[in-house]
């Protein structure tokens, strides 16, 4: 009983150091004593705050039969949010009381009986008790004033009037003031949620999922055509990798699993999962998320299968225990059989089978027989086949994402599209698709392209040459620049997915000469020519060497060299004013609605979305451009910025205009291209793609264009609107100038009431308005589109000290939680366009403040060459390169790690897309444009050049310890780990010792310095492996370069006099690795001495004896990474005895124990 009074005062002692919601707000809500394994505890978060369990160190612990000494006990996990529950259950309960993680946790904490107390404590500190530690009461605890209250066979709920625990372990109980209500045993309604009375629809009591994955469908057909199909039949989601559910093979009678499969993803209601072998036919394939290539699928028609949740088993398929011979069969249905059949769960069935052992298919047999290899019910639950969404053969997209047009044309006008021709969106990079190029009759694939985004239905991604003309170029995500264009008329290419080929163009192997041809159509060529698959074409051309272009079947149309205008959407025919062709698919949408030429500097245009997408006119790279005077050159050009709704505008307005002509921003844009009169044109561009424009350039009509149809009609002194009817630009800038018919409708001079929205009458005040995009009006100048950025923090008065204070303070094992925080601290998100802004100052020339150095090729470019706006196709122009890679863990501009400066870096734009997401790692050939960095394709790794190593290796650590999964955040736990091939989508990146190695031999630079100085005064937070590289070693070294444990060396007195001055000298220990050393002194023996028990140096006087005797002392030594213990004794004289000879035989005899503990810090 000691140590639970001593607990119960501290709870009282700490009760003004503790805040009232720390010690109160984390309750026990509900306890379920029932049947068998039926029980439970459910833990409630009755607060305001969000409660990290885990760091707040709560512990659930079992006190049986009346016991003061805990037993089972249970570390809690995870995060409980105002109002939620965690259930803590016992695995063997049925499944109404078992919760999914993170709502549930399995713990032996559950073996408890009616007579056995529970305590909740946090960091040790009792917060609330249920039952009576100390006391056995028999079988249970019961009220004599409540007959049915029982903690035996019973549930019990806390009333929700009862907000504060009872701290006092061993008081009486359930106590005079009654807090819980009694309900029958087994009762779980209320489970998973606080209160008395039963939880809501969203949450039934136990885990909503537990009974409703089920095996709906198996297929053990021809060859590997072998499947299991996995089904939620409830109506919430349900995460299988949380959830814990494994899929485990039982072959030939056998009661031991053999393979297995631990299920991941979430699986909606009515949404299924496809376990597939991945040697089985197309048909029975599922791309990820609905399906997992899996050797689970090892199985012949005599092998059970068993689903399992958290070891529990929730469904099977077969007898375990029994060898059938080759198939389980029916007495009552002949075509019964698990052998060369695909067998359907009846739509009825909604629980699983969950006693293994038993007769299968048993007397109600749940199972519909279909001929071997039919595929055409996989992917979805019940007895039918599956409905057009999903038609149940294999991959959904596998034979509908195809290639669609293919151009070989003059010069570097070379691109190929891909479209999506099913009906359900396609994950491109989820599914591991890739083009690749087979040149001159090679067999070996050349150039690749990893294809990333999604593909709606109908929709196509180019994928294009980076030195190609305007009209080939598509801005991401319906474009990218890629060297798998890099093909000429004899070469062929190939399309796969997850590495089985979905479609090719050309043959494999063969070398046509300078194209392939078609003896039936003199026109067909694959050199100089655009070519259109055919829209009645649907599947994919999967033999790679087959002739092509395949004779009297030709699957594609033929165009002129260097046409353009259907590439962006599937089909024969050009394509529609949603996608023109070439360039931004919103190309035609956006229109100059309205022009004014007044009075003075009353001058203004609007700019309009006529389409029913929003368009980012900055992503886009949207650009207006003037004409002075029958000028061919621009005089001045305006990037336009700013985000587009569907029929707002943006109005470009002279500074000098009266008020009435301005509009704020983002709606309003002071530019010098507004320096024009009536006889000056006006050009729309979209990286560099005419989209519409306004007068003729190359004429000078004098002081203005009239309409000799309309009197009233002029460019000069008029306010003119666009007709509401019109919808597509006019792209030939040196036609006749106003078009018949005339599109404009003619104002007074210094009509504004019409300017902000498009139409030809006045605005209303109603219209929706344009929103703030990427890209501010710049103010400094030093790159496009840069935004002005302001200072947050000062790094002349930074001092490392005491900002990392608490880091420096910290034990070795607390250094990365405690570097954490502070670098978390004050880490203000800058918006992707700000990175622009800071990259100029913190990645400066030292040399030319006009220009930036670049990571890779570490090459001077001036700020002004960024890749923005109508810049953005420039294969020579700077970008920011993610050196963690967005797609590894925050793909959206919206998480923080997007935007984070310390790993975004100027980087030229071509090398940037060779380093594409691959790991780092040494080796590989050296890229073409940049030698003394390597790329290894085939193991998809970069190796930067020597004098950036350690920058990329300071700048990944960062990465892996600033970001580690905070709630609060909306980027995932970053991991650095130690091999490649990490996956994309991932938040692991790879590889880890080599950057450490990196890190060693390029140490911290000036100009790394220097750079974290400016990053910390524009983002308020630091690298701390710049400031403290040191640091590298003692967050990863353990991993990389494992620990020496140092060695003890003691020196000092064996045999002392009672009184004398005793010194043991431990000073001279070492450690091979140079660690700071850390010194611990144990008394074993009871003689009352006082010494310093973490010196390195023990001095004590000895005490009187009454004879003489040893002292015995234990000396730990750690280097924070490992300890190292020993022993050392001092015979104490005592002076009247002379000493004895049989005490320095004892000490001789003494041996000194060492024992070695190391413990590693993973990343």
């Amino acid at each position: 009983m000691k140590q639970i009074f001593k607990k119960a005062m501290l709870t009282t002692a700490l009760s003004c150091l503790l805040s009232a919601t720390a010690m109160a707000n984390v309750v026990i809500t509900e306890y379920v004593e029932g049947s068998s394994s039926n029980k439970a505890i459910e833990i409630s978060n009755l607060g305001s705050a969000a409660v990290d369990l885990a760091a707040d160190e709560y512990k659930l612990a079992l006190y049986s039969n009346g016991s003061v000494d805990e037993g089972n006990t249970e570390l809690l996990t995870g995060t409980l949010s105002p109002n939620a529950s965690l259930v803590i259950y016992n695995s063997g309960a049925d499944p109404e009381f078992i919760f999914d993680a993170p709502n549930g946790i399995a713990s032996t904490v559950t073996f408890f009986n009616g007579d056995d107390a529970i305590l909740l404590t946090k960091a040790d500190v009792v917060v609330d008790s249920f039952g009576r530690v100390g006391e056995d009461p028999g079988s249970a605890w019961t009220d004599a004033n409540d007959a049915d209250f029982s903690t035996a066979n019973k549930t019990l709920r806390r009333l929700s009037s009862v907000t504060t625990g009872d701290a006092i372990s061993d008081d009486a109980f359930p106590g005079t003031s009654i807090e819980w209500l009694t309900f029958d045993s087994n009762t779980a309604d209320g489970l998973g949620c606080s209160g008395e009375t039963l939880c809501s629809n969203d949450n039934t009591g136990g885990d909503p999922a537990a009974a409703s994955i089920l095996i709906t469908e198996y297929i053990e057909g021809g060859g590997s055509n072998k499947a299991i199909e996995i089904t939620n039949i409830s109506s919430t989601d349900v995460d299988l990798g949380a959830g814990a559910y494994k899929l485990a093979l039982y072959s030939n009678g056998s009661v031991d699993e053999g393979n297995t499969e631990l299920l991941t993803g979430t699986l909606a209601p009515n949404a299924s999962l496809v376990i597939y072998n991945s040697g089985a036919d197309p048909e029975f394939i599922f791309d990820a998320p609905n399906g997992v290539a899996s050797t689970v699928t090892f199985f012949n028609g005599d092998d059970a299968i068993v689903l399992t949740k958290a070891d529990v088993v929730v469904d099977s398929f077969g007898r375990v225990g029994e060898d059938p011979g080759s198939a389980w069969t029916d007495a009552n249905d002949a075509d019964f059989s698990t052998a060369n059949k695909t067998l359907r769960r009846l739509s009825s069935v909604t629980t699983g089978d969950t006693v293994v052992d038993d007769a299968f298919p048993g007397a109600s047999n749940e199972w519909l027989t279909f001929d071997r290899d039919t595929a055409d019910g996989l992917g979805c639950a019940g007895e039918v086949a599956c409905s057009d969404d999903n038609t149940g053969g294999g991959d959904p997209v596998a034979q509908i994402v195809l290639i669609t047009e293919y151009i070989e044309g003059g010069s570097s006008n070379k691109a190929v599209e891909i479209t999506n021709l099913g009906s359900t969106d396609v994950d491109l990079g989820a599914g591991e698709y890739k083009l690749a190029l087979y040149s001159n009759g090679s067999v070996d694939e050349g150039n690749t392209e990893l294809l990333i985004g999604t593909l709606a239905p109908n929709a196509s991604l180019v994928i294009y040459n980076a030195s190609a003309d305007p009209e080939f170029v598509f801005d991401a995500p319906n474009g990218i620049s890629s060297q798998v264009t890099f093909f000429n008329g004899d070469d062929a290419l190939v399309l796969t997915k997850a590495g089985i080929v979905v479609d090719s163009f050309g043959r494999v192997g063969e070398d046509p000469g300078s194209a392939w041809t078609d003896a039936n159509d003199a026109d067909f060529s694959t050199a100089n020519k655009t070519l259109r698959r055919l829209s009645s074409v649907t599947t994919g051309d999967t033999v790679i060497d087959d002739g092509f272009p395949g004779g009297a079947s030709n699957e594609w149309l033929t165009f002129d060299q260097d046409t353009s205008d259907g590439l962006g959407c599937p089909g024969e025919g050009v394509c529609t004013n949603d996608n023109t062709g070439g360039g931004n698919p919103v190309n035609a949408n956006v229109l100059i609605t309205e022009y004014i030429e007044g009075g003075s500097n009353n001058k203004a245009f609007e700019i309009s979305n006529l389409g029913t997408e929003s368009v980012d006119l900055f992503t886009a790279g949207y650009r207006l451009e003037a004409f002075n005077n029958g000028n061919t050159d621009a005089s001045n050009s305006e990037n336009l910025i700013g985000i587009l709704v569907p029929n707002s505008s943006i109005v470009i307005f002279n500074s000098g205009a009266d008020e009435v002509f301005k509009k704020l921003a983002p709606q309003g844009i002071a530019s010098n291209v507004t320096f024009i009169n009536g006889d000056d044109a006006l050009v729309l561009t979209v990286n560099g793609t005419i989209v519409d424009s306004l007068g003729r350039i190359g004429e000078d009509p004098g002081s203005e264009w009239t309409d000799p149809n309309d009197a009233n009609f002029s460019t000069a002194n008029k306010t003119l609107r666009r007709l509401s009817t019109v919808t597509t630009g006019d792209i030939i800038v040196d036609d006749v100038f106003p078009n018949t018919p005339n599109e404009w409708v003619v104002f007074d001079k210094d009509t504004s009431d019409g300017l902000g929205c498009p139409g030809e009458t006045a605005c209303t005040g109603n219209e929706p308005l344009p929103l703030e995009g990427e890209g501010i009006v710049p103010q400094t100048g030093l790159c496009l589109n840069c935004p002005d950025i302001t200072k947050i923090a000062d790094a002349t008065t930074f001092i490392a000290s005491d900002y990392y204070a608490v880091a420096l303070a910290a034990d070795p094992a607390d250094l990365r939680n405690e570097v954490n925080t502070i670098i978390s601290t004050n880490h203000t998100q800058l918006s992707y366009g700000e990175v622009w802004s800071v990259l100029t100052f913190s990645d400066e020339d030292p040399d030319n403040s006009d220009n930036i150095i670049t990571l890779y090729r570490g090459d001077s470019l001036p700020k002004f060459s960024n890749g923005s706006g109508a810049q953005s196709s420039d294969p020579d122009a700077w970008n920011r390169e993610h050196v963690w890679s967005k797609s590894h863990g925050f793909p959206n501009q919206s998480q923080l790690g997007y935007t984070d400066a310390h790993h975004l870096r100027p980087a030229d734009a071509s090398v940037n897309s060779t380093r594409s997401n691959y790991d780092f790692e040494a080796g590989g050939i050296p890229v073409a444009e940049s030698p003394l960095n390597s790329v290894d394709s085939a193991n998809r790794t970069f190796e930067p050049r020597d004098e950036v190593k350690g920058d990329v290796a300071r700048m990944m650590f960062y990465m892996d310890v600033r970001y580690a999964g905070a709630s609060t955040e909306d980027t995932p736990d970053l991991i650095l780990v130690d091999n490649i091939g990490t996956d994309t989508g991932s938040p692991e990146f790879g590889k880890l010792c080599t950057l450490y190695d990196w890190h060693l031999i390029d140490v911290v630079s000036a100009a790394e310095t220097q750079r974290n100085d400016v990053v910390y005064e524009y983002q308020g937070n630091r690298n701390p492996f710049i400031d403290y590289p040191e640091w590298v070693d003692t967050i990863f070294g353990s991993i990389c370069m494992p620990n020496t444990p140092p060695e003890i060396n003691i020196t000092g007195d064996a045999v002392v006099s009672e009184g004398a001055m005793v010194t043991i000298d431990a000073s001279g220990s070492s450690d091979f690795d140079n660690d700071q050393l850390t010194y611990q002194w144990v008394q074993l023996t009871s003689e009352l001495i006082s010494f310093d028990t973490s010196a390195a140096t023990l001095s004590f006087r000895a005490p009187q004896v009454s004879d003489d005797i040893p002292i015995r002392f234990q000396l730990t030594v750690s280097d924070g990474l490992s300890t190292v213990t020993t022993t050392y004794n001092v015979v104490v004289e005592n002076n009247e005895s002379g000493g004895s000879m049989a005490w320095l035989s004892l000490l001789l005899l003494s041996m000194l124990h060492i024992r070695n503990r190391k413990t590693k810090f993973n990343s």
